[in-house]
């Protein structure tokens, strides 16, 4: 019983002050197209998203965001796998693990199929990371 209290509190702390719950995201709507209203429009440093998209790459779901740094202009570009539910919806696991390809004189990063980032516009180099979700998502 306490630690059922205790997930609730949580959950409604996490409410209150704006933060994602808990639980999964469905990225779906009536008609089942692809809803990416609830995948944020910012990226972690304020820059704005240009462009946010499913793409499938291999037998595999992804929602991509794609934008530019603020001041060198150079390309950030996020991935994060989605789950394909039985009903055919996509959904985003919010402790799941996204990726991001920034541009260190470059305007056009891609993933590699075999894992990483690469440049494809000018000669500079694309920075791979790892991070959670959450930073895919509104607040």
């Amino acid at each position: 019983m306490q630690n059922l209290f205790k997930l609730m509190l949580l959950i409604f702390i996490a409410q209150v002050i704006g933060c994602t719950t808990l639980s999964d995201v469905v990225l779906v709507d009536e008609s089942g197209q692809p809803k990416l209203d609830k995948i944020s429009d910012e990226f972690e440093g304020g820059e704005r998203v240009e462009s946010k998209v499913v793409k499938q790459y291999g037998k595999m779901f992804y929602v991509e965001r794609m934008g530019y740094t603020n001041i060198t202009k150079d390309c950030i570009l996020q991935r994060t796998e989605l789950s394909l539910t039985e009903d055919g919806s996509y959904m985003l696991r919010v402790n799941g693990k996204g990726e991001t390809c920034t541009g260190d004189g470059c305007s056009l990063c891609a993933f590699k199929d075999s894992g990483g980032c690469v440049c494809k516009k000018f000669s500079g180099t694309c920075n791979h990371t790892i991070s959670r979700n959450r930073v895919f998502l509104r607040r």
